[in-house]
């Protein structure tokens, strides 16, 4: 549709004639729109554009959201734990090494410590196993 076909749908004089003042408002809106340049697939454009905006901004504000929330959260759990008496020794962002690290120089472990440990398993040499089987082969 061309704009003076549009202009003409919404003219002046025909809208104010015959509509309410509502609808003299919407057509006159329309027309200016129109003559703007602007069309249904431009306005739709530029609403998905602006609603990707808003969107990439609200998950970029959730996201430091959250890391001011976990940096609170730990900021409170140390300070709780050196209210009681308890040191951390840990990072604030502890890795799987580190922990691993101080789980192993700390020699935490479970059981009785002064059980005695048993030998480390040796297994026997190919020749003696190769005998046991010939033996038990023979047996027969």
């Amino acid at each position: 549709m061309s704009i003076e076909d549009w202009d003409n749908i919404c003219n002046r004089k025909f809208v104010e004639n015959f509509s309410s003042p509502k609808a003299q408002k919407h057509f006159l809106q329309l027309s200016y729109f129109r003559r703007q340049g602007h069309d249904e697939k431009n306005a739709m454009k530029g609403l998905k554009t602006e609603e990707n905006v808003q969107w990439e901004m609200a998950c970029h504000k959730a996201e430091e959201n959250l890391e001011k929330s976990v940096a609170e959260d730990l900021q409170i759990r140390n300070q709780s734990l050196s209210l009681f008496g308890f040191k951390s020794y840990a990072k604030t962002t502890p890795d799987l090494n580190s922990a691993i690290k101080a789980i192993n120089a700390k020699n935490t472990g479970f059981g009785d410590k002064g059980a005695p440990e048993l030998p480390p398993y040796r297994p026997k040499p190919d020749n003696d196993i190769q005998e046991l089987f010939d033996s038990i082969g023979q047996d027969k």
